[in-house]
Formats: C-alpha cells, sequence, structure tokens
C-alpha cells in the first residue's frame, strides 16, 4: 500500500507547471494588473492573450513537452474566441 503512494509522489507533473502561469495570464488578472498599476487597459492585451494561446496550440503540436496540453489549449482558445466574437 505505501508503494503505490510512494510511486505517485515520485513523478511529478510538469504540465502542471506550465498550465498554471497560462491560466494566470489569460486570466483577468493580467487585466486587473494593467488596471491597477497604469490606470488603462491596453487595447492590444486581449489580441496578445489570443496570440499566447495560439502559439502555444501551435508548439503542442510539434513540441512534446507541450502535447499534454494540447486539449487545454484548444478550449482556451475556444474559449476566448468565443468571448471576442460577444464582446
Amino acid at each position: 500500500m505505501t508503494h503505490a503512494i510512494s510511486s505517485l509522489k515520485s513523478t511529478p507533473n510538469h504540465s502542471v507547471l506550465i498550465a498554471w502561469p497560462v491560466m494566470l495570464l489569460v486570466s483577468s488578472l493580467t487585466n486587473i494588473l494593467f488596471v491597477e498599476l497604469t490606470g488603462s487597459l491596453p487595447t492590444w492585451l486581449f489580441g496578445a492573450k489570443l496570440a499566447l494561446i495560439s502559439t502555444l496550440l501551435l508548439g503542442s503540436l510539434f513540441w512534446t513537452f507541450l502535447r499534454p496540453l494540447h486539449l487545454f489549449f484548444v478550449v482556451l482558445l475556444s474559449l476566448y474566441s468565443t468571448f471576442a466574437v460577444t464582446w
């Protein structure tokens, strides 16, 4: 029983180390920080978020390190694209 638990702890999930910063960068956190630090929201920020997600999605097709996050990037891109259409 303890052997199964120790084997689970010994394999770190590196995709989490990429998914969380990406999620924070494309969330409202960057909008809030820009408004609080500069007083306004730049118009290019939404496009930069879409470009970041698109670049990571394209990178996940070629780089095996990002391959487990491919569907995560697809979902993020579809959500943000939908938000761009309705905004």
